[in-house]
């Protein structure tokens, strides 16, 4: 039987198993810091920090955005004209 392999966490340094099913490429939580790693190598095992994907994050920007009403202003100037059809 093959012994699990242990991932050292880059942010607190500490070991913890990996799950048989992780594979290169996965992201992983660090059981000691909840450090959020994604893992560069099985064999031998390593993480890095995970990185953000900036598309992600600027699409959480717009989504603030919207939750502000910004871009309800369009509809505003749509509701003016029709005031003036009257």
């Amino acid at each position: 039987m093959e012994e699990a392999k242990k991932i050292k966490c880059p942010s607190c340094k500490s070991f913890f198993k990996l799950d048989e099913m992780d594979e290169e490429g996965d992201i992983i939580f660090c059981l000691n810091c909840d450090a959020e790693l994604e893992i560069k190598s099985i064999e031998p095992p390593k993480a890095e920090l995970a990185k953000h994907d900036s598309y992600l994050e600027d699409c959480e920007d717009e989504d603030e955005e919207d939750a502000f009403g910004y871009d309800d202003e369009d509809e505003h100037e749509d509701s003016e004209e029709e005031d003036d059809d009257f």
